[in-house]
C-alpha cells in the first residue's frame, strides 16, 4: 500500500504512530515522513543497496509549515537523486550514537528548547565519542562491536560512578556522601531514560520498515524467524 504523503492535508490525516510513515516510490526506494508534536514533520529516504540491505537517511524538514521546508515534490526529487548517489557507497554501520542523533532530531520537534538542550548535552557527554556510542546496532549480536544487553548494564554502572560535570568541568564527587550518591543516581537515571528512548525509537522504525516490507514488497514469499539463546 502506498500512503498518500503528497500534501500537507493528506499528511495530517495519517494515523498517529511512533515511527515513520513510508510510501513506496519504486522497487528498492521508499520515501518516508515522520510527524512531530509541533506538526512539522521530517522527510526520510530508504533505499536498497548493492549489499541487498536497506539503508536510511534524513532528507530534511517537510513543508508542514508553509513558510519553510521541503514539499512532497522536492522530497521525492531529493530521494531519487539520493538513491542514485548512494548506489556505489559502502554500507555504513548504524551505531548507538547514530540512533541518539536520530532521536534528538525527532525530540527537537516536540520538546521545549531547554529540554532539548539538556537532553542533547547529556547524550553528547555520556554517549558520543565513548565505547558505547561506537557500538553497532545492525550487526550480528554475537559479533564483537555490536551492542549487547550486558553493554548497557556496564555503561549504566560506569555513568553512575563517574564524576558529575557542569559546564564542561568535572566536579568533585564523594562516594561516601549519601546525598551526593543519591543525586548521581538520579542524574544517571535521567541519562539512561534518554538513551533508552533513542534505542526504542530505532527499534520502532525497524519494526515499521519490516511491516511495510511484508505488506508491500514481499509479494507473498515465505520467511523464517529464527532465534537462539
Amino acid at each position: 500500500m502506498r500512503k498518500n504523503l503528497t500534501t500537507r492535508e493528506a499528511r495530517r490525516r495519517q494515523k498517529r504512530q511512533t515511527g515513520v510513515h513510508w510510501s513506496r516510490v519504486h522497487k528498492g526506494l521508499i520515501l518516508g515522513w515522520r510527524r512531530h508534536a509541533t506538526a512539522v514533520g521530517t522527510w526520510y529516504v530508504r533505499w536498497l543497496g548493492e549489499d541487498k540491505k536497506y539503508h536510511q537517511n534524513r532528507l530534511g524538514v517537510a513543508d508542514d509549515d508553509p513558510k519553510a521546508g521541503m514539499s512532497y515534490e522536492q522530497a521525492l526529487e531529493s530521494a531519487l537523486n539520493f538513491d542514485k548517489s548512494a548506489e556505489d557507497k559502502p554500507a555504513a554501520h548504524y551505531t548507538v550514537w547514530d540512533a541518539c542523533q536520530y532521536w534528538l532530531d525527532d525530540y527537537k520537534g516536540r520538546s521545549t528548547p531547554d529540554g532539548y538542550v539538556e537532553g542533547e548535552s547529556r547524550l553528547k557527554l555520556r554517549v558520543k565519542n565513548t565505547w558505547l556510542g561506537r557500538l553497532d546496532l545492525n550487526g550480528d549480536p554475537q559479533s564483537k562491536g555490536v551492542l549487547k544487553t550486558k553493554d548497557l548494564k556496564k555503561w549504566v554502572q560506569e555513568v553512575a560512578k563517574s564524576k558529575p560535570v557542569r559546564r564542561g568541568k568535572e566536579l568533585e564527587y564523594d562516594h561516601t556522601d549519601a546525598e551526593a550518591v543519591r543525586k548521581r543516581r538520579s542524574s544517571t537515571k535521567k541519562t539512561w531514560s534518554l538513551l533508552r528512548a533513542a534505542l526504542n525509537l530505532a527499534y520502532e522504525d525497524v519494526k515499521a520498515a519490516f511491516v511495510f516490507y511484508m505488506s508491500n514488497m514481499n509479494e507473498g514469499r515465505p520467511f523464517i524467524l529464527a532465534g537462539h539463546s
